[in-house]
């Protein structure tokens, strides 16, 4: 399924406990989405393969340089805001959920 809207630009999500995570991005044509993080809580990261906007949806995970990975899943709403959930793969009970502020075309 095709990407129905471009994530490749910088913008922030922001985490239900507190932490803000601004994404520097890039999507390709056939949605695969490339790319860096900086998390408020100060480490930074990068994005693992397989990260893809498909349809409505978006999926990433990012290694972060504190040793953690985050796994990030969302979907563009009504409203063209991103919203979704996130937990670190090592510890799947350190959960969260996230929006964006920004709206995506």
């Amino acid at each position: 399924m095709a990407a129905d809207f471009n994530a490749g630009r910088t913008w922030t999500l922001f985490q239900s406990n507190g932490v803000d995570v601004k994404l520097n991005l890039t999507q390709n044509g056939d949605g695969l989405l490339f790319g860096s993080a900086t998390s408020s809580a100060g480490p930074v990261g990068t994005l693992d393969n397989g990260a893809a906007v498909t349809g409505e949806d978006i999926f990433f995970v990012i290694t972060w340089s504190d040793g953690k990975r985050g796994r990030y899943q969302g979907r563009r709403g009504a409203d063209h805001k991103l919203s979704g959930d996130t937990f670190n793969v090592f510890n799947p009970g350190d959960h969260s959920t996230w929006a964006t502020q920004e709206t995506f075309d």
